[in-house]
């Protein structure tokens, strides 16, 4: 578009030939990262003797979320077919190296359940299945006081809201130096978009 005259263009028009395709370039999602023409407040409240209004309500042209890996863990449950429920057994899916997490893009695929195929055993090895690291299980006694809530949190790994003070304050500088970096690469993005 480099023929085009900026000039004579609306917001509106640099926004949808410029500024959404420079973020979607720069790896910003359209569909769950990007929202375009917010309304953050509903506007001051204008008082006249009796009468009373609303200003006019602040917009963004642009607010964009920000989503850091947030660590939730992929759980599978396992029942044995035929039976009537005991004990429900429990494996904490471990991520592949260089997967932080998983998403429509990236989903989980059937090679990663090797690990799972291989604790689980065959029919009739039931007795050797073991608990673990990724591996638990609790009795349906314990599910029944739980409302059968089977939300149940991995007991064999430490709960990391218990963690060192300064390991977790490094952690939050880290992140916001990450924030900081990408408001930059943003900045610089559009920048280059209007200048195009």
């Amino acid at each position: 578009m480099s023929g085009v005259n900026k000039k004579s263009l609306s917001e509106r028009d640099i926004c949808t030939k410029f500024i959404t395709p420079a973020l979607s370039q720069a790896g910003w999602d359209v569909q769950t990262q990007i929202r375009e023409e917010v309304s953050f407040t509903k506007g001051r409240v204008l008082v006249s003797g009796r009468i009373y209004k609303r200003g006019e309500a602040k917009r963004a042209d642009y607010v964009l979320h920000y989503r850091p890996n947030t660590g939730i863990k992929t759980n599978l449950l396992f029942f044995t077919k035929g039976e009537p429920t005991k004990e429900i057994w429990y494996y904490e899916h471990p991520y592949p190296p260089g997967v932080k997490s998983y998403n429509k893009t990236k989903p989980i695929r059937i090679e990663e359940f090797e690990a799972e195929r291989k604790w689980w055993g065959k029919p009739g090895q039931e007795k050797k299945r073991k608990e673990n690291q990724y591996a638990w299980r609790v009795s349906l006694a314990d599910i029944a006081a739980r409302g059968y809530n089977l939300d149940v949190k991995n007991p064999n790994v430490v709960d990391a809201t218990h963690r060192d003070p300064a390991e977790l304050l490094a952690e939050y500088q880290a992140a916001q130096a990450a924030v900081a970096e990408v408001r930059e690469k943003l900045k610089r993005e559009l920048q280059a978009a209007l200048e195009r």
